[in-house]
């Protein structure tokens, strides 16, 4: 297995594994863990293995963006987020239309950036009530990793 920035992957026995392993940040994504996890997902399917398990170490899944980076950033917000979800999407989608079967496993709640990790594989394994951070939007059914961040800036 491969490590960095909280992101670690392999293949082993033709399956792939990509783990969000910040446990004590909440998994949530930095943009050095974003190019990690962009990197991850390229070179796992790059591999051709049978299936792929997407999983997080520790009881959060994916808190989304780190929120200390965000305010960090200061003005230049959105240049940080454009910088983490330009390759990020590309990389997701990728991902969600993989020829292999892909398995995200959620141990935990999810937000942000997390719940577009998550949500677009064909395949969830969840507790019996897995949760969002957004309780109007149903865990499973948002696909856009950013909303949160970009939420606040829309709504005037």
């Amino acid at each position: 297995m491969q490590q960095s920035e909280g992101v670690s992957w392999g293949v082993a026995g033709h399956i792939g594994r990509i783990t969000l392993s910040r446990p004590e940040r909440a998994n949530s994504l930095t943009l050095a863990a974003s190019r990690a996890l962009v990197r991850a997902i390229g070179e796992v399917l790059e591999s051709k293995p049978r299936v792929v398990l997407l999983a997080a170490q520790g009881r959060i899944f994916c808190a989304g963006g780190s929120i200390d980076e965000f305010v960090a950033a200061g003005t230049a917000l959105d240049t940080l987020v454009d910088d983490i979800l330009t390759p990020l999407h590309p990389a997701l989608y990728r991902l969600a239309t993989a020829p292999m079967p892909v398995v995200a496993a959620l141990s935990g709640p999810v937000a942000g950036a997390g719940i577009g990790c998550s949500a677009q594989h064909r395949q969830r394994c969840a507790p019996a009530t897995p949760r969002s951070a957004c309780r109007r939007m149903p865990v499973l059914r948002i696909s856009w990793p950013g909303a949160s961040a970009r939420y606040g800036r829309s709504s005037g």
